[in-house]
């Protein structure tokens, strides 16, 4: 699976068009990334202290840091560069360029498209 999810872009792009900042947008995925990725670092840097107590607590905690702050950074970034220019709005991907089913485009009236098949024989 992709991430973001395909919803997330459109999502971001329904905040861009309703006047929301690069900033702004930036600021609130790396907020939502960080609410995750800042106890996972510190519950790495804790489990690698409690289980390697032989080990350097200071550089493992610039390396914890240091994984959180790419995790943080990654998705907001990616998000400003996607939704650095306004797009032009393309076709919709949920229609079919050929038409309905069975290729058949009818040019009947409503009226006669929803009376019964024996009212409308000639």
């Amino acid at each position: 699976m992709a991430w973001p999810p395909r919803a997330a872009p459109a999502a971001l792009g329904l905040l861009r068009s309703r006047g929301g900042s690069l900033c702004g947008i930036a600021g609130r995925l790396f907020a939502e990334t960080a609410v995750l990725a800042v106890p996972a670092a510190a519950a790495g840097w804790a489990s690698a202290v409690l289980l390697l107590p032989e080990g350097r607590a200071l550089p493992a905690a610039l390396a914890s840091g240091a994984v959180a702050l790419i995790a943080c950074c990654a998705l907001p970034l990616r998000a400003v560069y996607v939704h650095r220019r306004p797009r032009v709005h393309g076709g919709r991907d949920d229609l079919s360029a050929r038409g309905p089913p069975g290729g058949v485009r009818s040019r009947t009236s409503p009226v006669r498209a929803c009376s019964p098949s024996w009212a409308t024989r000639s």
